[in-house]
């Protein structure tokens, strides 16, 4: 994490700044500031980044024994890059 990365639990909460460490639940919506960013390890296959001025949330499904599964990303507005080593997920954005 670098700069200001705030979160909230749903649109009608405000946000609330993070510090590395910070475990992002499903539908969480994560905003960062400008000259921020932020990344995501999610699993061993899977890690998100995302660029300054970026609102985007995760729908994350658990499968047990303790197997997390990323199903989709929500991008309202800025820069997201994904790398992704098998598998597939979802991104939705606001041109969909």
């Amino acid at each position: 994490m670098n700069g200001v990365v705030d979160v909230r639990n749903n649109a009608q909460d405000p946000y609330a700044q993070v510090n590395n460490g910070f475990v992002l639940k499903s539908v969480m919506q994560l905003q960062t500031q400008a000259d921020s960013r932020v990344r995501l390890d999610l699993s061993t296959k899977f890690n998100c980044q995302s660029g300054p001025t970026t609102i985007f949330s995760l729908k994350i499904k658990l499968h047990l024994p303790r197997v997390v599964v990323l199903s989709q990303i929500q991008l309202q507005a800025g820069r997201i890059w994904i790398v992704l080593q098998g598998g597939t997920i979802n991104v939705d954005t606001p041109a969909d």
